[in-house]
């Protein structure tokens, strides 16, 4: 029974982990676009963290959950 508490713990961690890493993105993306950065520096900020969003997900999944990928 520890293995299954250990392995929910460490999945827990990994969830919260990449929620930490992908919510956050689109505040700073609308920030930077409009009050920080408006301008060139800012649309391209907000386009990197558009892509983040993009691309992040699709690596976590290869990278970090690629056994629920294989089942």
């Amino acid at each position: 029974m520890p293995s299954n508490s250990t392995t929910d713990r460490s999945s827990r961690n990994r969830s919260i982990l990449a929620l930490l890493l992908i919510v956050p993105v689109s505040s700073i993306a609308a920030l930077c676009s409009t009050v920080i950065a408006p301008g060139a520096i800012g649309q391209i900020i907000a386009i990197c963290c558009g892509i983040w969003m993009l691309i992040f997900p699709v690596a976590w999944h290869v990278f970090i959950d690629w056994h629920i990928l294989l089942g």
